[in-house]
């Protein structure tokens, strides 16, 4: 399977993704999806993530229509939750627009999906211009990161030339950074985050441990908060790169 190119054609809108994204003008509203709010003629309001998300994916359709499966993926990441929980974020959606006097609808298609409507010349072009250049970008970063996923957990790691004493250091850091990533605990105990740091400390030229960095950083900068995820995903990239460049010395 090529990862990779799976990652480019089921890109998942993340609220790192979101934190990242510039402001772009929809039906006479700026749309923030940085700090997740609508600012209209009439008000201004913040919305949920979730909200947000399916508001920017409709906004890149450009007037076509967007399926319910497209948005669960996209949305969701294809995880099952049931039709409620769409339904409700474009309930939420369409209050918020009506609050802030926004000048354009989400339209329900039967049995399809749905379809965001704005009156000609009122930046629906620029807003699927601004989501366009933006969604480009963040697939090249998740190509970026399941490169790295490659050299972390298929690829091979870079070894010197004579064994080191540090082989075994480095051989139980990266078993329990490994275990630590396969169960979670990594997320709610800093001491073992810095053990994945640790591991390259140790063995800096190691594609795996730089690849098991980046994909650390990049799960964080999911859940991180807007303020801190645009820096949280730069770091994740910076290892996902350190990861390719390794791994392409040793294939």
């Amino acid at each position: 399977m090529d990862i990779a190119k799976e990652s480019l054609e089921g890109l998942l809108l993340t609220t790192g993704h979101l934190a990242a994204m510039e402001q772009f003008t929809l039906g006479g509203v700026i749309v923030s999806p940085s700090t997740r709010a609508l600012r209209g003629p009439n008000a201004s309001v913040d919305v949920e993530p979730r909200v947000m998300q399916v508001l920017v994916v409709l906004a890149a359709a450009a007037g076509q229509v967007v399926t319910r499966e497209t948005l669960f993926n996209r949305c969701w990441g294809g995880v099952y939750v049931g039709d409620d929980s769409l339904n409700r974020a474009v309930a939420a959606l369409r209050r918020a627009v009506a609050t802030v006097g926004g000048r354009f609808e989400v339209e329900t298609i039967p049995r399809t999906g749905y379809l965001l409507t704005v009156p000609k010349g009122d930046g629906s072009d620029e807003a699927q211009h601004s989501v366009d250049r933006q969604s480009a970008q963040f697939s090249r970063r998740n190509a970026l990161i399941a490169g790295s996923a490659v050299a972390a957990l298929g690829g091979t790691a870079v070894w010197w030339t004579a064994p080191s004493r540090s082989d075994a250091q480095f051989d139980a850091l990266m078993e329990r950074n490994h275990q630590a990533l396969l169960n979670g605990s990594v997320f709610g105990d800093a001491s073992k985050f810095r053990e994945f740091e640790e591991a390259i400390r140790v063995r800096p030229g190691s594609a795996k441990a730089w690849g098991l960095l980046a994909l650390v950083k990049s799960m964080m900068a999911q859940g991180a908060a807007p303020t801190g995820s645009a820096s949280a995903v730069e770091e994740a990239e910076a290892a996902a790169r350190k990861a390719l460049v390794l791994y392409d010395i040793v294939r």
